[in-house]
């Protein structure tokens, strides 16, 4: 019976090990930049202990997951030549856009981060009363990241640093919706236009600022979802460690995982030893900055009951609807077939997603920021929604173009999952 559910978990020929190997860069780069704030923490820094200790802890778990991957085929020459032409077409689509420094948010903020937190002596600075402008509060992930990189590139030029992390996260991006369409090609094509063709997605990954990582985080939760279903403890591991990253990514990411735990409470249960364990670390990093070090941020400071009145703000919701519909009509036209096929399951429980439901919830949740905090409306949209948008559309165009690919090949569609 085990058996045969894992040969129904895994539809149109996609491999754990595929996955994880799509994946390796990224969890690379969370590990090390949580063991580095762990140093920090601690009073010192080092990018080599940081790097020994991940290295060894994902070929460790790439063993577990290589020896229970029944699934598991070499990719031959003419995979591998696919696979490698895409990632150089994305690599010179990316280059078009790309600025060194990133744009003024990465600039002005993470970046500025990252060099304050690359030196042990000097990265409490960040938390300076002066520096209040540039969001202290904001979590450590991506900083981290490239402050561990500029320990790496000590003496060279600080835009390496920040040029190479956002070229893993597109890499990895395009990595993973490949290996999950392989066998599709017809779909595989239409994901390669979608994504490649969207100057905003090319624009947002050029910034290097951390819209793209937790839109990347959000992605690869939804694929290990879909695809193993909580059904593989490594698998599972993973996925806790990635949900602990997107609370350590942006503050937004609270409504994700607080919507995950809501709709995948009895599998988190069932599996708490395994989701907890990966989540574990990045979990400790944020509650010890957020706890000990870091000031309480806009949220924090500007939560309270009195926000509910702005419920009943008609205006906000006519201005906000306005400025959504013409930004996702311009910029993330797949969102909205999307958004209908999620909202008509809502009504259809036999069809019904919980994938899709998370993600649509998500979104909604999203728009209510702007109803519920008294931002300057116009301001406050202008320079976050598309933003935010980026966050989603890749989880999104990966779960409509996955369930086009299982009515695609309906015969091989996994007896567990749900058709849009």
């Amino acid at each position: 019976m085990q058996s045969e559910l894992k040969d129904n978990l895994q539809p149109f020929g996609v491999s754990s090990t595929l996955i994880y190997i799509a994946l390796s860069p990224l969890l690379l780069l969370l590990l090390n930049s949580y063991l580095y704030q762990l140093l920090l923490f601690a009073g010192y820094t080092s990018f080599f202990l940081p790097l020994l200790c991940s290295v060894t802890c994902l070929v460790a778990c790439y063993r577990h997951i290589r020896k229970n991957d029944r699934h598991y085929d070499r990719p031959d020459l003419k995979m591998m030549g696919i696979y490698m032409t895409v990632l150089f077409t994305g690599i010179f689509a990316l280059d078009y856009y790309i600025r060194l420094e990133g744009g003024w948010d990465a600039w002005a903020m993470w970046n500025l981060h990252a060099r304050l937190l690359s030196s042990a002596d000097s990265w409490k600075n960040l938390l300076h009363p002066s520096m209040a402008w540039n969001s202290p509060d904001y979590p450590l992930l991506l900083p981290g990241i490239n402050a561990w990189w500029l320990q790496v590139f000590k003496g060279q030029q600080s835009f390496l640093a920040y040029a190479l992390t956002g070229t893993v996260f597109f890499l990895t991006i395009l990595s993973l919706f490949f290996w999950s369409f392989k066998k599709t090609a017809g779909i595989a094509i239409f994901v390669a236009l979608l994504l490649l063709s969207n100057s905003t997605f090319l624009h947002q990954s050029s910034e290097q600022g951390a819209d793209i990582l937790l839109g990347l985080l959000y992605l690869s939760v939804i694929i290990l979802v879909e695809f193993f279903r909580f059904q593989n403890p490594a698998i599972n591991l993973i996925t806790g460690l990635l949900l602990g990253s997107v609370l350590n990514t942006k503050n937004e990411g609270i409504l994700f995982v607080g919507l995950f735990c809501i709709i995948y409470a009895r599998s988190i249960f069932k599996n708490i030893k395994s989701i907890g364990a990966g989540a574990f670390i990045p979990v400790a990093c944020h509650l010890i900055y957020q706890g000990f070090y870091a000031p309480k941020g806009y949220m924090n400071r500007h939560t309270s009951l009195n926000l509910l009145q702005n419920l009943v703000a008609w205006e906000k919701y006519r201005i906000t609807f306005l400025f959504a519909k013409e930004a996702l009509f311009r910029n993330y036209l797949a969102i909205i077939p999307f958004i209908l096929a999620a909202g008509w399951q809502l009504f259809t429980p036999a069809r019904r997603s919980y994938t899709a439901i998370l993600l649509l919830l998500t979104f909604i949740a999203y728009h209510f920021i702007y109803i519920l905090y008294n931002f300057d409306l116009g301001w406050q949209l202008t320079t976050s929604y598309n933003r935010l948008m980026i966050q989603l559309y890749l989880p999104m165009v990966f779960k409509l173009c996955y369930d086009l690919s299982r009515i695609y090949c309906a015969e091989d569609a996994p007896a567990t999952g749900r058709l849009l």
